[in-house]
C-alpha cells in the first residue's frame, strides 16, 4: 500500500511539472494543447478502440497459446506504427533542411516489427512447447 501511494505521489508530481511546463513554456498555448488531447480521446475512443475489438472478434477462433501471444504482438506492433507513423510519412520534414528526419524511417519501421514478430515466435514456441521436466 505504501508503495502504491509513493507512485500516485510521484506521478502526480510528474504530472504538476507537465501541466507548469504546457502554461509556461508551450509555444501552441494551453487551447492549443487542450485541443490536441480532445483530439486524442476522441481518436483513442473512435479509432484506435474499434480496431482493437475488430480484430479481438476476429480472433476468437485462434486457440490458446497462440491468441493471446498473437494480440499481444498485434497490440505492441499497432502502438509502434502509431508512434513511428508521423516519422515515416514524414511530417516536419522541410526539403531545405537535410538535417531533419535523415534515417530511412520505412525501413526502419519494418525492422523494428520484424523484430518483434521474432521475438513472439520465440515466446510463442516456447510456450507451446511446455515447461522443460528436470531430471531426478
Amino acid at each position: 500500500m505504501k508503495a502504491r501511494l509513493v507512485v500516485y505521489a510521484v506521478g502526480t508530481g510528474l504530472v504538476a511539472i507537465g501541466g507548469y511546463g504546457i502554461l509556461t513554456t508551450a509555444s501552441v498555448g494551453p487551447f492549443g494543447w487542450a485541443l490536441w488531447f480532445a483530439g486524442v480521446a476522441v481518436a483513442h475512443d473512435f479509432l484506435l478502440v474499434p480496431v482493437v475489438m475488430a480484430v479481438g472478434l476476429l480472433m476468437r477462433r485462434t486457440v490458446e497459446p497462440y491468441r493471446s501471444c498473437l494480440a499481444t504482438t498485434l497490440i505492441i506492433m499497432g502502438a509502434v506504427t502509431v508512434v513511428a507513423l508521423p516519422l515515416v510519412l514524414g511530417f516536419g520534414k522541410r526539403p531545405d533542411n537535410l538535417s531533419q528526419l535523415p534515417l530511412n524511417y520505412p525501413l526502419n519501421l519494418v525492422l523494428v516489427l520484424l523484430v518483434i514478430a521474432a521475438i513472439s515466435t520465440v515466446v510463442l514456441a516456447l510456450r507451446v512447447k511446455g515447461p522443460v521436466e528436470r531430471r531426478k
